[in-house]
């Protein structure tokens, strides 16, 4: 069984107006995404990787048929047996759903960090090949075509996780927007130097301005080098846990922070001394100034 990564739940009735409203399971852990990017930044580079697999896989999983996402929520079991088996059913079929409103905020992570989708008030229904023109979404992630008027499709997702991916990293939106006017006429998107390389691959493959040359096939995702040292099954199934990566960080860094910690208290401890010396001055100034008005 594949990890779900978006937030399951069940729609229920009340008794009493008969208002018919969603219940969503619980989600303890880290919170959502953007709180931590926003307190924990920088973050765990392996973190980020294991993130970026997870996300891609979710918007992949939007594209299946029978999407666990709507009615009925449950969690799906496969029957077939080889990891390639079960992949190619889960992402073949015709009929899928597009987000439209992927961004940090609405990305919660799990108490093993694993990432879950939420607030699916945006997403619809659209086979492949088909688009869409409602114009929707959050300004810094939408993807130029959305605003053009001419429809959109899947690969407004792929764009808005480019932006997501960017972010993450560099602690900056990749364009910096005011106004729908801006989102329509992007040139173009330079990955910093910063960067490994094939993150920079990456991000250029999935900021592509033009939606046709745009990376949104999940197979051909997880074949970017960025993911050549990362196990997808391992996380898709569960067994490896971003959490894990977290700790790794957060030890690596202790010594460093130990330090500086040292340095501080140094720092402090000479201001102490300065400010003890530079008294003891102004007292023995302030005598002896007393001492030649007496003479």
């Amino acid at each position: 069984m594949f990890k779900d990564f978006a937030l399951s739940g069940y729609l229920c009735k009340t008794t009493v107006t008969k208002v018919i409203g969603p219940v969503l399971h619980y989600i303890s852990g880290y919170g959502d995404l953007y709180d931590y990017w926003r307190f924990e930044s920088p973050l765990p580079p392996n973190a980020v990787k294991y993130w970026a697999v997870e996300l891609g896989s979710a918007l992949g999983m939007l594209s299946f048929k029978h999407s666990v996402y709507f009615l009925p929520m449950q969690r799906i079991m496969y029957s077939c047996q080889t990891f390639e088996e079960k992949w190619t059913r889960h992402y073949i079929h015709n009929n899928g759903v597009i987000y439209r409103d992927l961004k940090m905020e609405n990305v919660v992570l799990d108490e093993r960090a694993h990432v879950k989708l939420i607030d699916f008030g945006l997403a619809k229904w659209l086979k492949r090949g088909e688009r869409t023109k409602t114009i929707c979404g959050t300004l810094h992630y939408m993807a130029p075509e959305t605003l053009t008027g001419l429809g959109y499709s899947h690969s407004a997702d792929w764009w808005s996780l480019g932006v997501l991916l960017h972010t993450l990293v560099c602690g900056t939106y990749p364009f910096q927007v005011t106004d729908e006017r801006k989102v329509k006429h992007f040139v173009g998107y330079r990955p910093p130097l910063i960067l490994t390389f094939d993150l920079q691959q990456l991000l250029l493959k999935l900021l592509r301005f033009n939606p046709l040359c745009r990376l949104t096939d999940f197979f051909q995702y997880q074949n970017e080098p960025y993911f050549s040292n990362v196990s997808f099954q391992a996380l898709l199934t569960g067994t490896l846990s971003p959490a894990d990566e977290i700790l790794n960080y957060q030890q690596s860094k202790l010594p460093v922070r130990k330090e500086m910690k040292d340095q501080s208290v140094a720092e402090e401890e000479c201001i102490e001394d300065y400010m003890e010396e530079y008294a003891t001055f102004m007292h023995q100034v302030q005598i002896d100034g007393v001492a030649s008005g007496s003479a």
